[in-house]
Formats: C-alpha cells, structure tokens, sequence
C-alpha cells in the first residue's frame, strides 16, 4: 500500500510539470526617435513550435512626444504577418502624413493617443487582446511575423520590446502515457488490496 501511495505521489507531482511557461523577449534595437516622416516594418523570425500563446506586450521604454500636439498625434500600432523584412528593421518614408502606413496590411493593434508631451518620459506598455493574440497565435505558425509602427509625431524613446508568454501544451503521446500509468497503477493497487 505504501507503494502504491508512493507511485500516486510521484505521479502527481509529474503532472503539473508538463505545462510550463516560456518567455520570448524581442528588440529590434534603436530605433533612432520614431521621426514623423517616417514609418518602421519590424520583422521577426521565430518559430512557436508546441506552445500557445496567453499573453503578449509591446514596451516603449521611457517614451515622449516632445513636439507634438496631444490632440492629434497618434502612435499607430499593427500586427503583420509575413513581415516583408523578415529578421530585421526597415524604415520607410511617409511625408508626415497623418494616417497609419500600414491602414490594411495585417491587423490594427492601436492608434495610441496618451503619449505625454513633456517631460518626463513614460514606460509605455501595450497588451494584446485576446482576439489579437488569437491573431498573433495564426500568424507565427511559419515562423514570421511583424511589427508595424508609424509615428504621426516625433517620439523620443529608449528602446521598444515585444513581450510573448507562452504555455507548453503537452504531446497526446504524453497524456496517454500518464493515463496508461494511473489505470495500472489502480489496478495493481486494487489487486494488492483485494487479496488482503
């Protein structure tokens, strides 16, 4: 009986350890100050093999907007797929216009509005929704995705980063494996019990 006891332990304490949880941390390195004309294709190459994913953030850290104007600049955000700068930055040129330079292309994260126009600077942290991440979860099945961003003013900012949590789903072979081993365990406990 102390043996069967043993094995059930043991057994529950392997069970929670098959699920556990993995950060992955992006930077796609300076970004100069996020200049008005300008519109930045952030691709990433990274493969999500066996994990889903429960949560994900964008950080600006320590972000202002020196020369705006509260009323009207916006930080647009988006989620691409099949960035078309896989594994690094590209930098494109929009004149200063006023609109997302990426209106249609992926999926729109936010148009952020509460960027502080004097010092001091903030952190500025985005969290994905949960529709978002179902996105996001679609989009790095291949191993490539993007991040659009277009300022419509001049940010200055000391580094951005993506934030992914996932969650390790164990392998159906697992599961079976466990289960097989608490029916036999069951069954020779029950065996051992019945014959005294």
């Amino acid at each position: 009986m102390k043996k069967t006891f043993f094995i059930l332990m043991l057994i529950g304490f392997l069970i929670p350890s098959l699920s556990f949880a993995i950060t992955y941390t992006f930077s796609p390195g300076d970004l100069g100050d996020l200049d008005h004309p300008n519109y930045y294709n952030w691709g990433i190459n990274q493969v999500f093999d066996g994990s889903n994913i429960v949560s994900a953030t964008l950080t600006f850290t320590n972000i202002v907007n020196l020369y705006g104007n509260p009323t009207i600049d916006i930080l647009y955000l988006n989620l691409l797929d099949n960035s078309s700068h896989q594994g690094g930055i590209s930098v494109g040129y929009d004149d200063g216009n006023m609109t997302n330079a990426f209106a249609g292309l992926g999926v729109y994260l936010a148009g952020v509005t509460t960027i502080p126009t004097e010092l001091p600077p903030i952190t500025y942290i985005y969290s994905f929704t949960e529709s978002q991440l179902n996105d996001l979860a679609a989009f790095v099945r291949d191993g490539y995705f993007g991040i659009g961003i277009d300022p419509d003013c001049h940010y200055f900012n000391d580094g951005v980063a993506l934030t992914i949590n996932t969650a390790s789903v164990p392998e159906p072979g697992t599961i079976l494996l466990i289960g097989v081993g608490l029916i036999g365990v069951g069954i020779f406990g029950r065996k051992r019990f019945t014959k005294k």
